[in-house]
């Protein structure tokens, strides 16, 4: 009896015992299980802010380009009239109006027919990486509507530009020097009317980006500032006075900045 007593108290102790290392497994077990999805929750976590950054940084980017455009609007205009009417005119032995103060890399080529503005290639993959790594489905409905509308727009706005050639982010030019033949005059005044009808669909564009942003409550970074300004003294120095400053998020003119007004 007694021996029968001891043989089920060591029983009862080696089953605790394997019950506590049972225990101890399942608990480390579960502990592993909660860490990993813990690391993926917050990679994961990490990953969608960052997408939502880059497609926040894409719009001020696209702020900037066009705001810069609507800026510019007057002067483009102008410049596309007088060329028009001189390839109008012209009867075959045409001097253009070349601007000064270009960019050397602007200055090659007899006849380099580009762009009076900026033009810009819009990566709008980012929108397509949210969708695929699952950024797009974590936000709210109102956030995810807001971003989809941005990528209309600026998927209007790509269009446009990528149609007109081979936009570069840069500024480009036109300028012509030399004898023109009837044909060529024609090729170059249809280039005038697409760019006409580029620039016109740009503010279009800007107009609805800035009413996003306004209601958004977005507000430009400093760098994104700064390449605003950039670009206003840019266009000042090729185009003149016609250039005016114009509020990024409202396009309307900047209230004390006369045109042609020199910064502090």
């Amino acid at each position: 009896m007694l021996e029968r007593m001891r043989l089920n108290a060591r029983w009862l102790h080696r089953a605790g015992h394997w019950a506590m290392e049972l225990i101890v497994v399942v608990v480390g077990v579960l502990l592993a299980l909660w860490a990993q999805a813990w690391f993926e929750h917050r990679r994961d976590a990490e990953v969608h802010h960052e997408t939502i950054e880059e497609m926040d940084a894409l719009l001020g980017r696209a702020l900037v380009q066009t705001a810069a455009r609507v800026a510019a609007d007057a002067c483009t205009r102008q410049r596309i009239g007088e060329l028009d009417e001189a390839l109008r005119a012209s009867a075959g032995e045409w001097r253009g109006m070349p601007l000064g103060d270009l960019p050397a890399g602007l200055q090659a080529g007899q006849f380099p027919v580009v762009y009076l503005v900026d033009t810009d290639v819009l990566p709008l993959a980012i929108f397509d990486t949210a969708r695929q790594n699952g950024t797009m489905a974590t936000l709210a409905p109102i956030d995810r509507r807001f971003y989809v509308q941005v990528e209309r727009q600026l998927t209007w706005l790509n269009s446009v530009w990528n149609g007109g050639g081979d936009p570069s982010a840069r500024l480009a030019l036109l300028g012509l020097d030399g004898p023109l033949g009837e044909n060529a005059r024609d090729e170059l005044r249809l280039v005038l009317a697409a760019l006409d009808t580029e620039n016109r669909v740009t503010i279009l564009r800007a107009q609805a980006l800035a009413r996003l942003a306004r209601e958004r409550g977005i507000t430009l970074s400093s760098v994104d500032l700064a390449t605003y300004r950039a670009k206003l003294e840019r266009d000042r120095r090729l185009f003149g006075d016609c250039v005016v400053e114009v509020d990024p998020l409202a396009l309307t003119p900047v209230a004390g900045k006369a045109p042609g007004a020199a910064r502090p």
